[in-house]
């Protein structure tokens, strides 16, 4: 106990040295384009060469995309959404961003293994997608090894349809990385739980998403309960799913190869943890959250807080 105590107060006087010997910039905790996106924070790298949104993103996604790709393609067949795009990319001076008009996505006009991250970005095109198998295979032609795809589902029917479309990737060689199940049902992503882990469901019901009006502390209530009886990860609508080209990690809940490898690097071992993540608040200091289990422990053995912009570390 007095050894615990004395290192928080070791922590706590190094935050305050921090804290005040850091510049005060007039303006910056406000809410910035850097909230957003954050299905990013489960990728397994937060840096990559190059990165293909398929549809125009929105404009706080296009600037997180533009700081996770050296080089950020967008293809769309809607010319008055490249061209909103092209006017917000000149704006922002985002010259590494390159907007391509595609009309059919059956046949991209890019390399093989071009691409480390590829991000279907709404609902319309993530339909067309699953159920047009020359799609899927022209998508995987340009994904590189070890890369990425991910899209969202929204719809009971669109989790059907997407048994389907990974059984026939995994025959072309894409793995299942993770599938989470994301609050709120529509919008910014604020938490992701892995489907089919029940007692992290019930923990984030209990300790994370508990709310503080009388609708949201319903929600919570209703999400304990299905959690309790093993169903909540079949009933949640949202989903985000993430399929790796090549062998991807044995454990889809495993934290991102990312966070494991820095904890490697601090002599503290993640791998056997399973993940769950919140990113609360609209803000760009606000922190993106790892809640970190080991094995079937119902509480978090680990905790990792991460700001979502460097200015804010």
């Amino acid at each position: 106990m007095l050894v615990g105590v004395a290192e928080r107060t070791r922590t706590e006087s190094r935050m305050i040295e921090t804290t005040l010997s850091t510049e005060y910039v007039r303006g910056t905790n406000v809410a910035g384009d850097m909230a957003s996106a954050d299905w990013r924070f489960l990728l397994p790298s937060l840096h990559v060469r190059r990165v293909l949104c398929v549809g125009v993103p929105s404009s706080t996604s296009l600037s997180v995309l533009s700081t996770l790709g050296e080089h950020v393609h967008i293809v769309d067949g809607e010319e008055s959404a490249l061209q909103a795009v092209r006017a917000a990319c000149e704006a922002a001076d985002l010259d590494h961003v390159e907007i391509h008009s595609v009309q059919d996505i059956r046949t991209l006009p890019f390399e093989d293994a071009h691409f480390e991250i590829i991000r279907i970005a709404n609902e319309e095109l993530t339909r067309q997608c699953l159920n047009d198998r020359c799609v899927q295979d022209e998508l995987e032609r340009v994904l590189a090894d070890g890369g990425v795809l991910n899209y969202e589902l929204l719809t009971r029917r669109a989790h059907r349809t997407n048994r389907r479309v990974v059984a026939h990737l995994q025959k072309v060689g894409l793995s299942a990385l993770r599938t989470c199940w994301l609050t709120p049902l529509s919008g910014e992503m604020r938490t992701a739980v892995p489907i089919n882990d029940e007692p992290m469901s019930y923990f984030f019901f209990k300790n994370v998403m508990f709310g503080q009006s009388v609708k949201k502390r319903a929600m919570s209530a209703a999400g304990r309960a299905l959690s309790r009886i093993g169903v909540m990860g079949s009933v949640a609508p949202r989903r985000a799913v993430f399929l790796q080209k090549g062998a991807a990690p044995s454990t889809a809940d495993a934290p991102p190869e990312f966070i494991v490898t820095l904890a490697d690097r601090a002599g503290v071992d993640l791998h056997r943890m399973r993940c769950g993540l919140s990113a609360r608040g609209k803000y760009n200091s606000n922190k993106v959250i790892y809640y970190l289990f080991e094995n079937r422990d119902t509480v978090p053995g680990a905790v990792v807080k991460m700001t979502r912009a460097p200015e804010f570390n």
